[in-house]
């Protein structure tokens, strides 16, 4: 944007002829003439003929295209490392969640390895296997109630072990009582 803001002056600058009135210009061809004797003024007459070759638009002109291939091969290089930046930030954003889940599921693992979890599995899988036919004394609400204790797992650890073999006691001892001491109890 700022390169466009130079144009017009630069075009004043090199093409067009000063007004014999514009001061320091006047006596000039064109207005750069003026810096161009400065310069030559300045140097010593063996400089000037590599002044001149430098200053030849055969050496200007492919100076000027070299600049501007520079400056589009920088601006797509900064286009490129932003877009790889952007591409790292959500690639590390991907590798934290990951990372995240990996330790969720780790400490669910730990919960379940330990040696109460592992009886609680094992209990409940147990009583799974049983034959209902032993169990004829013990009423539908109880084996409702035993049931979704031991599928739902509210009763884990050694608390529910021991309610778990309570039961069975219950079951054992009631199988052998009259049905009527049976009823009392519950």
């Amino acid at each position: 944007m700022l390169f466009l803001c130079t144009l017009p002056v630069a075009y004043a600058v090199v093409w067009l002829e000063p007004s014999w009135h514009c001061g320091p210009f006047s006596h000039y061809e064109r207005i750069y003439h003026i810096s161009t004797q400065a310069i030559l003024s300045a140097l010593p007459k063996s400089m000037h003929k590599v002044l001149d070759y430098i200053a030849s638009p055969g050496i200007v002109i492919p100076l000027l295209v070299l600049l501007v291939l520079i400056i589009y091969y920088l601006l797509s290089l900064t286009g490129a490392l932003r877009e790889a930046n952007n591409d790292l930030k959500i690639q590390l954003r991907r590798e934290r969640t990951e990372e995240r889940r990996k330790m969720f599921k780790l400490a669910g693992k730990k919960k379940d390895e330990t040696p109460m979890a592992k009886w609680a599995m094992l209990i409940p899988m147990a009583a799974k296997e049983k034959d209902p036919s032993k169990s004829s004394a013990a009423t539908g609400a109880d084996k409702e109630k035993r049931s979704s204790i031991l599928t739902t797992g509210k009763m884990t650890g050694f608390a529910g072990a021991a309610k778990r073999a309570a039961l069975k006691a219950r079951e054992g001892g009631s199988s052998q009582q009259s049905p009527q001491t049976g009823a009392r109890r519950r």
